[in-house]
């Protein structure tokens, strides 16, 4: 068998030498047809000889150092195949890249009906008691967009009511209103459509929804029931049923 760059005997023919001295010991000899190939990256090499048998280790070793020699000849070319690859590799983004450059974009959006106080479920922020923080489970959803998206009641201790249908963005910690509630049930849309960052400490209704009870490592939780078992489990306050 033949392997590029070794080299290979491909047809062997005894004969009986002439000389009466070494006739007479019955020695034989062999007369071989020997080869070498070395083909990368279009720069080929073949050398064929004729030798004796008994020179041929060693006239062998000697034309592999030539082929060597050779294949040194072909490196830079080599070398620039390589680049030249490399360098198509970095201008044609990858699969990953392609997908992690995409633009992100929100869903449309249909604000839910008017929450009712039957579909009311509190949750604790921070130290404060004398507000009563709210989500309309009827309304909690998790969109293909990532936005886990709510219907927020506040109560002040005086009785005061503000109604916010909301947007939580968990990956970039993010949030904003789509609509304020009016007291007659219907919606007002919201002035601004920008997302804001969420700040603040424990007391801010936002930072304890993305830390506390939406998200977990900047992604929702499963569903939107393991959401409202995670409020029913984390939240224990004297006004809450």
């Amino acid at each position: 068998s033949s392997m590029p760059g070794a080299g290979t005997i491909t047809g062997c023919r005894s004969t009986r030498l002439s000389n009466s001295s070494e006739a007479s010991t019955s020695k034989r000899s062999a007369s071989c047809h020997a080869s070498s190939i070395l083909n990368s990256g279009g720069c080929g090499v073949v050398i064929s000889l004729r030798v004796p048998a008994l020179q041929m280790r060693r006239k062998v070793m000697i034309d592999s150092e030539r082929l060597a020699l050779q294949a040194g000849k072909c490196l830079p070319g080599l070398f620039a195949m390589v680049s030249f690859f490399f360098g198509v590799a970095l201008a044609n983004p990858t699969f990953d890249d392609d997908y992690d450059a995409k633009s992100w974009a929100e869903i449309e959006v249909t604000l839910p009906p008017a929450p009712q106080e039957k579909n009311l479920l509190s949750f604790a922020v921070g130290a404060v008691r004398d507000t009563r923080f709210m989500i309309d489970k009827t309304s909690l959803s998790i969109g293909v967009d990532g936005v886990v998206r709510y219907t927020l009641v506040i109560v002040g201790s005086g009785g005061a009511r503000n109604v916010s249908y909301e947007g939580l963005r968990c990956e970039t910690r993010e949030r904003r209103y789509y609509a304020f509630g009016h007291a007659d049930g219907t919606w007002g849309k919201a002035r601004s459509n920008k997302w804001l960052p969420i700040r603040g400490g424990t007391n801010n209704p936002h930072v304890e929804l993305h830390g506390a009870y939406l998200c977990d490592l900047g992604v929702p939780l499963f569903t939107t029931d393991v959401i409202l078992r995670r409020i029913r489990e984390r939240t224990q306050v004297d006004y809450d049923k």
